[in-house]
């Protein structure tokens, strides 16, 4: 009932910055990428209907090219906008700068590119789920499991950890495809993603069925969630600790601090009681990451919720001494990545999931409300926890609990004129609804 619900206008800035999976799978980039015209044929993934046996769409094809913004991330290459953003960086054209071309395409090296290969197919088929060559065959034949395909390059998208280290490197802060302030002040849109919410509204090319859940296993809406919160920490750790101006500038790299922290509300909002942007604790701007890592380790009473509460606490201080930043980037990074295999993240259960609530509600209480950034990715996570519960809550309540967020979503809507008081009832609200159906 509500996974058809995301946040519009990030789908729109997200996408213009599409996912590739160069980076963070370097040795499958290395094998052959067939392109998306041969995954596309009438006998595979482009079929007018589906053979009565199939136990796939087979239009997958048609939604990609047709529906999905992916497949026209190159294009955007091309637009006045990108041109200018190029023009502005100092670039080639946009469609012929490999800065671009990163996330824009799949952009993998030249000696892996098969003869129906092209670069101007943007965030292809295998862009994802990795290049073809060497699983093609069996594939196509049916002789190969699930498991034969992954171990011949196939990206086991499906897993929750693995896709958001696939989305992640370009739709996250990270060090492989860094979007540093320099690109914003050329005019790039901010990054803005959930990997949930953003699954749910990428137009879907499979169906979760007894026989999809046999190969590749069934995930529940906050396993993804939490999936995408523990990866996103991590790339932005890495990212902190990789940056050379993080440990040598004057200036540190202004893209991890929060974007109004500099550029102040315009709005009657911004004299909101508690709204100090330049009071010299600035949460960075993709900081969400670390403030949900202590969402969910103390939700769920993991060992290192001592540790995220300490280091945290330390991030945020003002960077006088870029020696315990950097340092305390690194024990949240060893932290999120311990808490990827914890098997309290798996099989969720609905007390949990009100338990995240609380969590998230409280976070917001202690001061996070006043931050966007933070208060956009908490409606995007009471979005997946309102779906996890769905089987269990009444009809009158789903109706409640669509028009909650419904309110929740429309207070972070426009970054003009955000109140922090007027999100932090909404989400006070979806929470007492999900507090009486857990």
């Amino acid at each position: 009932m509500y996974t058809q619900r995301y946040f519009a206008l990030g789908i729109i800035a997200a996408l213009a910055l599409a996912a590739t999976s160069t980076n963070a799978f370097a040795d499958v980039a290395e094998r052959g990428h067939v392109g998306a015209a041969t995954c596309g044929s009438a006998s595979c993934h482009n079929a007018s209907r589906p053979w009565q046996t199939s136990s796939i769409l087979q239009n997958e094809y048609i939604t990609w090219s047709e529906f999905d913004r992916h497949s026209n991330a190159y294009q955007t290459l091309k637009s006045d906008e990108a041109k200018r953003i190029a023009w502005n960086l100092g670039l080639r054209p946009a469609h012929r700068s490999p800065l671009c071309l990163d996330c824009h395409s799949n952009n993998v090296p030249s000696g892996a590119r098969e003869r129906e290969f092209s670069l101007s197919d943007g965030v292809s088929c295998e862009a994802c789920h990795g290049g073809a060559k060497d699983y093609l065959g069996p594939h196509v034949a049916g002789k190969n499991t699930h498991s034969d395909n992954i171990a011949n390059g196939m990206i086991d998208i499906a897993n929750p950890n693995i896709r958001a280290k696939v989305c992640g490197d370009c739709h996250l802060v990270n060090k492989n495809n860094f979007l540093g302030h320099r690109l914003y002040s050329a005019g790039h849109p901010r990054l803005r993603f959930e990997l949930n919410s953003y699954t749910v509204a990428q137009p879907n090319h499979f169906r979760v069925d007894h026989d999809y859940i046999l190969r590749k296993g069934e995930v529940s809406p906050v396993e993804v969630w939490i999936a995408g919160q523990l990866v996103a920490a991590s790339l932005l750790a890495d990212a902190v600790i990789s940056q050379p101006a993080s440990q040598q500038a004057l200036i540190p790299e202004l893209a991890f601090y929060d974007c109004f922290s500099c550029h102040q509300y315009t709005s009657k909002n911004a004299g909101e009681e508690g709204f100090h942007p330049h009071k010299g604790k600035a949460i960075p701007s993709a900081g969400y990451a670390f403030l949900m890592l202590k969402v969910i380790a103390n939700a769920f009473e993991l060992p290192q919720s001592e540790q995220i509460n300490q280091h945290l606490e330390l991030y945020k201080q003002p960077h006088n001494d870029k020696s315990k930043a950097l340092a305390a980037a690194q024990a949240l990074k060893a932290a999120a990545e311990a808490m990827q295999t914890a098997t309290q993240l798996k099989k969720i259960k609905l007390q949990s999931v009100a338990r995240l609530s609380t969590e998230l509600l409280n976070e917001a209480k202690r001061g996070a409300k006043h931050r966007l950034i933070f208060a956009e990715q908490a409606t995007m996570a009471m979005n997946a926890f309102a779906e996890q519960l769905a089987a269990s809550t009444s009809t009158a309540e789903q109706q409640k609990l669509t028009e909650q967020l419904d309110r929740l979503y429309n207070s972070v809507d426009d970054e003009d004129n955000y109140s922090a008081a007027g999100f932090l009832r909404a989400l006070e609200a979806v929470d007492q609804t999900l507090q009486k159906n857990h």
